[in-house]
């Protein structure tokens, strides 16, 4: 995705999901390529090797504009709010320019969404959009209280549907809180992603509004949901914590994300999920 001249990719997520972390990391790869970076994003002023033009109060600088007079390889966004950022994005791709861009969604296909709100048309999301990430913070198992519990029967069952992503164990992490981790069962954050990218056969799918994550599953596309359970299959979180920050994840995939608080609440019973393997 990287080596793409031009074209739109956005990261997206809840507030405080490291959006603009993974934007840095990517811009670092560029300018490490020698890729000229103009950011029109305050929160980069100072950022090494690249050129951040900020409006001040007083000056009638349009810094979109003026970033496009700079000639740049790459052009970053402020988060996309509202209909006027949203097009420049675009318009900045359609003159042949790599766009990074954020947008505050509970998952990727969310994203999407939210720009045909802003009255991005589909003929340019399908022409100029290179694809789409999403990335949620959630608590991972703390290293000293955590320990291994046999699974019950209503989790074997939720686990059932994902034994393509790794076979179901006998028993799964859990954490009761320690004093080193203050009680709360987690000391460290781990970040779920998901990326799908805009192929010919998703193209075709949104221009006849056909069923884009089933396409983008042909293409490999794995969920934040798919993402989380083999996180926890791998003795990562718990499902407890999926319960929590990504509802829904073992039956419809339409949970809405929800950024790391630091506090833990009790999970809710049990779904169980519909075994479709």
């Amino acid at each position: 995705t990287l080596r793409a001249r031009c074209g739109v990719l956005v990261f997206s997520g809840p507030g405080l999901s490291g959006k603009t972390t993974s934007i840095r990391a990517v811009t670092d790869q560029l300018t490490a390529e020698g890729r000229t970076v103009v950011a029109i994003d305050p929160s980069f002023l100072g950022t090494p090797g690249i050129l951040t033009l900020e409006k001040s109060a007083s000056s009638e600088m349009d810094p979109y504009r003026t970033g496009l007079s700079l000639r740049p390889d790459v052009l970053v966004f402020p988060k996309i709010e509202d209909s006027k950022t949203a097009t420049e994005a675009f318009d900045a791709a359609a003159r042949g320019i790599l766009v990074l861009c954020e947008i505050e969604a509970a998952h990727s296909f969310a994203a999407l969404a939210r720009l045909r709100s802003l009255s991005v048309p589909d003929t340019q999301i399908s022409e100029f959009l290179i694809g789409v990430s999403s990335q949620l913070l959630v608590p991972g198992c703390c290293s000293i209280c955590r320990t291994h519990e046999p699974i019950g029967w209503s989790d074997r069952r939720r686990l059932a549907q994902f034994a393509w992503l790794a076979p179901v164990p006998d028993a799964l992490v859990s954490s009761r809180g320690c004093p080193a981790c203050a009680g709360s069962g987690n000391d460290v954050s781990i970040a779920f992603f998901e990326f799908w990218r805009m192929t010919a056969a998703m193209q075709i799918a949104l221009t006849n509004r056909g069923d884009l994550r089933a396409v983008a599953r042909q293409d490999g596309f794995l969920t934040l949901g798919d993402f989380g359970v083999r996180m926890a299959l791998n003795g990562l979180t718990t499902l407890a914590t999926l319960d929590r920050y990504l509802p829904g994840w073992d039956h419809t995939h339409t949970w809405q994300g929800k950024s790391h608080s630091p506090q833990n609440s009790e999970p809710g019973p049990p779904i169980a999920g519909k075994n479709v393997a």
